[in-house]
């Protein structure tokens, strides 16, 4: 197994996304401050850096998220669940796996979380893995989150359910840090000259237009 990720504020796409954010603000304050480019090319410039940074802290969440989806697969498989049967069973053996699977999944679904544990220990006991797999599956359909964190303890796994729970809480949105995360790497507010790019490019048309209107009807005379 891989080894746990960074937390959020040491995550590389994080730590990328601030200093992006540092730098288009460097950047905008200097064309603002140009003095010898007109409005026309601050305008421009500008919504170029604002298009090119907003793509690139996308291309960093969905970064994030990636490896954080990887990290969940690969940690929900401590959490043994579904009938679980090996390939290269044969199909009358696997219709016989699967028969006994959901015989033991419906007992447990619907047996109360004391029960459940009961079933637990016999499965322990017996090492019976379908049986096992059958109550796990029922709890994770129930949410009865303390017959599995009790398992994965049981196992040596307690550390991994728990980065595991925090995981799908941060990339459901539902974590602590979901603020934080879009404070880094949320798009940047559209700035008020990209909204004025379009006034001020038609505005140049206009001014072209009329420049070269004027230069054709001038008379010269013989």
């Amino acid at each position: 197994m891989t080894s746990p990720l960074p937390p959020v504020m040491e995550d590389p796409s994080m730590v990328e996304g601030q200093r992006l954010r540092a730098e288009y603000t460097t950047q905008s304050q200097a064309v603002r401050g140009d003095f010898y480019i007109t409005d026309l090319a601050k305008a421009q410039q500008l919504t170029d850096l604002w298009e090119s940074t907003n793509q690139r802290l996308a291309a960093l969440y969905i970064d994030m998220q990636a490896r954080r989806q990887a990290r969940i697969d690969e940690l929900e498989k401590i959490v043994p669940l579904g009938p679980g049967i090996a390939e290269g069973t044969s199909p009358a053996d696997a219709t016989v796996l699967h028969q006994a699977f959901r015989a033991a999944l419906d007992e447990a679904t619907d047996a109360s979380p004391d029960e459940r544990r009961t079933m637990m220990q016999d499965a322990e006991r017996f090492n019976d893995d379908t049986l096992r797999r059958a109550v796990l599956t029922a709890a994770s359909d129930v949410s009865d989150v303390k017959l599995i964190k009790h398992w994965v303890s049981l196992h040596g796994n307690a550390a991994q359910y728990d980065e595991l729970f925090e995981l799908r809480n941060v990339i459901a949105g539902n974590s602590i840090w979901n603020l934080k995360i879009v404070q880094t790497l949320g798009a940047i507010p559209k700035p008020q000259e990209a909204w004025n790019l379009q006034g001020l490019e038609a505005a140049r048309e206009l001014s072209t237009r009329e420049a070269s209107r004027r230069s054709t009807s001038t008379y010269y005379p013989s």
